[in-house]
């Protein structure tokens, strides 16, 4: 039982948002490669793998945040995720707003039926 506090402790801090961000690339409509980061619990960790992986500058393309579970966006849970695309180069100065665009994963329909004359009426909201 001693050991319950720091596993309490250390699935905290993985909730609270010490996730490693990830990153792909895909070409982009003039041939630069558009790199995209997704990062839990704070967009500072998107802001240094673009930095790292250009090696200084960049010019953001797009950006938004989403909410999501500690280990990926695709279930339910606590932690926004924060996604950044990027082309490595001089930077036009725009900075990310990373605007929230809900969740990522498809909530869960309910299902509601009833009684209707001689027939059932189900509804899904």
């Amino acid at each position: 039982m001693k050991y319950a506090s720091p596993l309490v402790f250390g699935i905290g801090l993985a909730v609270a948002g010490c996730v490693a961000p990830s990153q792909t690339s895909v070409p982009g409509p003039t041939g630069e490669r558009i790199v995209q980061a997704k990062c839990g619990g704070s967009p500072d960790a998107c802001f240094e793998e673009a930095a790292a992986t250009c090696g200084g500058q960049y010019r953001v393309v797009d950006s938004h945040s989403n909410a999501g579970g500690a280990l990926g966006d695709s279930v339910p849970g606590p932690v926004t995720w924060y996604n950044l695309s990027y082309i490595c180069g001089p930077s036009d100065g725009r900075m990310p707003d990373f605007a929230f665009r809900g969740q990522s994963y498809r909530p869960a329909t309910v299902t509601t039926c009833s009684p209707f004359g001689n027939s059932i009426r189900c509804i899904q909201s």
